[in-house]
């Protein structure tokens, strides 16, 4: 356990260019619907990542994950307080049971695709929007992945 130094809220309003990421219960082994912005890191495990990318697990950004199992990108649902949690060193936490995110330290690290974040590759939007394609497609075996990357 890991003591959650800064705790930021933010209200959020529903303007015509304002969207979140609608994470429908147990799509990403979450036990209920999650919201997430765009640029919010979610930590992907898949042997598709380790096929393709040598890493057992990845970050990307929620924004790649819209068409994977019924997640959308859709207009605020209204007036909505956005919430942060900063720790001393970048941490991946578990929300609404299994799925997994990122949170930035209180220094603010930014993280990059292209990047490591710890022993994590940080894949951008392009790239992990086709990562959770070949999740998706689910038929590809291992031995093809490398070559449908």
């Amino acid at each position: 356990f890991r003591p959650v130094l800064s705790v930021q809220s933010e209200r959020l309003q529903p303007f015509a260019d304002e969207h979140l990421i609608r994470v429908p219960a147990g799509v990403l082994n979450n036990c209920g619907t999650v919201w997430l912005r765009d640029g919010q890191f979610v930590l992907i495990r898949s042997v598709h990542a380790a096929a393709v990318l040598d890493a057992e697990a990845v970050l990307l950004p929620a924004a790649a994950l819209t068409g994977y199992g019924g997640i959308k990108r859709v207009p605020l649902p209204g007036s909505v307080t956005a919430i942060t949690l900063r720790f001393a060193e970048d941490e991946v936490i578990f929300a609404a049971s299994g799925l997994c995110l990122h949170c930035a330290s209180v220094a603010g690290s930014a993280v990059e695709p292209g990047a490591d974040c710890g022993y994590l590759p940080v894949i951008g939007v392009d790239r992990g929007r086709d990562l959770m394609a070949l999740i998706g497609a689910g038929a590809l075996n291992t031995a093809d992945l490398p070559r449908a990357a």
